[in-house]
């Protein structure tokens, strides 16, 4: 059993029949093409090999054999692809028996119900369980379509299991159809269905008046004739046709035309042996159990077409509704267009104005740092200046200091040994000298004393001054801590010219480095405005081709212009709301032009709107009118209805006609008066007073039935 990707291994642990490898060989492959369920391309289909977990190509879907034989083919009926997105779960998700339903569901609104598929009927009679056993939700068919216990449906013998149905899967194309949106819901590889608020499947008071009747119908169809349908009949309609349900097709089954029908999967008929063995392959029944295969009521097809009809239209309409149709998709995607257009406009704006402030930061940083380097090298000229100061003063003293040392002994040549006087005048003078020479040397050490030692005390003797300056070279030396006036040095090791250098050095490489960044990061804001200005030329653009597609609704140019620019002098005035989004002229006419263009389009949706209702109860005045304009174009789908609904109004007058004439002339031959080929236009003056007549009292019939209907109906 594979584990997916990414999942804990509690989460892992919590479930039970996850994906395995696919057991499907290209003997199945071929079947299937044989039968018609799947193309005969072998583009479209993609063998799995030996990965245990799923990963389709792009516009491929995961898809199960026993989905096909159970009326699935793809592409898949827009039922089926609204109800998956409706309840937020994956084809994969559901089981072989839940399909069945569906197909089953889908063959009874259309080939005895005689409508489409209707979503409140499903909702009545199904709703949604995640399966459950000892070991866990199971990954592969988790959830399923049960029906209510309250509910009196079609009691089909349906297998309770389909034995090895999960190891039988492989991609198929999931092939677009013009008019839709999008597919089936993308494959995600989920391993839990997690209950959703789709799944109550609630009905509101309008939705069950609806289902209620509809379903007052199945089960009067159940009873028909004394017997009770099980279901087995619907499963043999379907079959028997060749149709697959749950694919989209060219038409409703209620239009089945026969063996060269566009909507079969398959040319080749079924033999009663043949339809009898495949109608039990999909139920729990045996080969003694009786399978009944022919409803009492049979299904409706084109020829048999249902006696109340519920759609039809006229040739004018038909060809009305499919450029509605039409029309309708390209409003759509105008409207996405126009969405997305005014979000790039606004990000470009939003982009525009974070490029200017982000501007204005760095022109205020580039600023700050300049000033800061200004003030850095202002202090290092005024470092280099003290310094300089300080050298100069301490060159002077130690000067004088030595210009003290320099003693005069010129006399000591001339002393005599023998003259005691001589001794005696020496050693005074030289006394005298000595003592000056001591007090000149203490004046220059107490000034360099003090240069060196600025807060140190200088009432020193001249012994402490020398002993300060004569100390052993091998012991460390202690000095006082001393500050400069210009705070730059911490210590005394500041004082030294190359360290301050240097650390000036350091901090001009690194606002240079500050510098460079800032520019990188203008160079970039630069970079964001010119996309935005690019983003919202495109979305202009794409904005300007659709209103042009709206074209055909500006029948008056002059008044579309006067429109337009007072719509745009709106636009651009100072006190509108979204004024900063409009100061680009061409840009409000565009979006005014837009504005003017789709509402005249409304215009003319409710317009037309209003004709169709009237042709609608003019056509089956006992028939409730659908609401919107998509529903009305929706019913009138197909010229063949109109057709087949004219050709009954003919029957009834001719037969209403011939009636009158036989209660009159009990004697005449009919299929003579049918069969003549008797030039007829001579005797139509004749029979025009009394045909108004009798369509007269036809009509009147009519008359009394609808007030009746509408009777019953209060």
């Amino acid at each position: 059993m594979g584990k997916k990707k990414g999942a804990s291994a509690s989460e892992a642990a919590k479930v039970s029949r996850d994906w395995s490898a696919s057991a499907i060989s290209n003997r199945d492959i071929n079947k299937l093409r044989s039968l018609g369920f799947i193309s005969a391309s072998e583009d479209d289909i993609r063998l799995p090999g030996a990965v245990s977990r799923p990963r389709p190509p792009k516009g491929f879907t995961v898809m199960f054999s026993a989905f096909l034989f159970r009326g699935l083919s793809l592409p898949a009926h827009e039922f089926l692809r609204s109800l998956l997105y409706f309840y937020g779960i994956q084809l994969w998700q559901l089981t072989p028996n839940s399909i069945l339903h569906l197909s089953i569901f889908v063959t009874v609104c259309e080939a005895f119900l005689g409508i489409d598929p209707h979503w409140g009927l499903w909702r009545k009679i199904f709703y949604v369980k995640r399966h459950n056993d000892s070991n866990g939700p199971p990954v592969v068919g988790g959830v399923g379509f049960v029906v209510r216990k309250e509910v009196d449906y079609l009691d089909y013998p349906m297998k309770e299991s389909v034995q090895g149905w999960r190891n039988k899967w492989f991609y198929l194309r999931d092939p677009s159809v013009s008019g839709r949106c999008s597919n089936l819901p993308p494959f995600e590889d989920k391993l839990i269905a997690k209950p959703k608020k789709s799944w109550q499947n609630t009905l509101s008071p309008d939705e069950k008046l609806t289902a209620d009747r509809l379903f007052d119908q199945i089960v009067a169809l159940k009873n028909t004739g004394g017997l009770t349908m099980c279901g087995t009949e619907v499963v043999s309609v379907f079959l028997q046709r060749r149709v697959q349900p749950l694919m989209s097709r060219p038409h409703q089954l209620w239009l089945y035309s026969g063996k060269d029908d566009e909507s079969r999967v398959s040319s080749a008929d079924l033999s009663a042996d043949d339809l009898r063995d495949e109608v039990r392959r999909l139920t729990c029944l045996s080969k003694n159990d009786n399978i009944v295969l022919i409803s009492a009521r049979p299904p409706y097809d084109a020829d048999h077409l249902p006696t109340k009809p519920i759609y039809a239209t006229v040739d004018a309409v038909v060809e009305f509704a499919e450029e509605f149709t039409r029309l309708e998709l390209e409003n759509s995607q105008l409207r996405r267009t126009v969405r997305s257009s005014a979000d790039q406009v606004l990000e470009a704006n939003r982009l525009a104005t974070d490029a200017k402030n982000e501007n204005i930061l760095l022109k205020e940083e580039v600023k700050k740092l300049k000033q800061r380097l200004k003030d850095e090298q202002d202090a290092k000229h005024a470092a280099a200046a003290l310094i300089d100061k300080k050298e100069g003063a301490l060159r002077e003293s130690i000067k004088e200091l030595l210009d003290a040392a320099d003693l005069t002994v010129t006399r000591r040549h001339q002393l005599r040994e023998d003259s005691i006087a001589d001794a005696l005048s020496l050693a005074a003078e030289s006394n005298i000298q000595v003592l000056g020479l001591l007090k000149k040397a203490k004046g220059a050490l107490s000034r360099l004393y003090s240069m060196i030692f600025p807060k140190m005390k200088e009432d020193k003797t001249l012994d402490d001054m020398a002993a300060s300056f004569l100390v052993d070279p091998s012991e460390p030396v202690e000095i006082p801590p001393s500050s400069s006036r210009a705070g730059l040095f911490s210590n005394p090791s500041s004082n030294d010219e190359s360290s301050l250098v240097r650390h000036l050095r350091d901090q001009v490489s690194s606002l240079d480095k500050d510098i460079t960044s800032l520019r990188a990061m203008a160079a970039l804001v630069k970079k964001k405005g010119e996309t935005a200005i690019a983003i919202e030329q495109y979305a202009l653009d794409g904005l300007h081709i659709a209103t042009e597609s709206l074209g055909f609704v500006a029948s008056d140019a002059a008044e579309e212009n006067k429109k337009i620019h007072e719509e745009v002098e709106a636009m651009t005035d100072v006190a509108h709301p979204n004024h900063g989004l409009w100061l680009h002229r061409p840009k409000a006419v565009v979006m005014a032009k837009f504005k003017y263009r789709v509402g005249k389009a409304h215009y003319y949706f409710d317009k037309f709107h209003a004709h169709l209702t009237m042709v609608w109860n003019t056509l089956f005045p006992l028939d409730q009118a659908p609401e919107t304009l998509s529903a009305l174009f929706t019913r009138f789908k197909s010229p063949e209805r109109i057709r087949q609904l004219v050709r009954k109004e003919l029957l009834a007058g001719a037969e209403l006609a011939l009636a009158s004439t036989l209660a009159c002339h009990p004697s005449l031959d009919l299929e003579a008066i049918a069969n003549t080929e008797k030039n007829l236009s001579q005797y139509y003056d004749a029979a025009r007073g009394p045909a108004y007549t009798i369509v007269s009292r036809m009509e009147s019939c009519l008359e009394k039935d609808l007030k009746a209907h509408w009777g019953r109906e209060a």
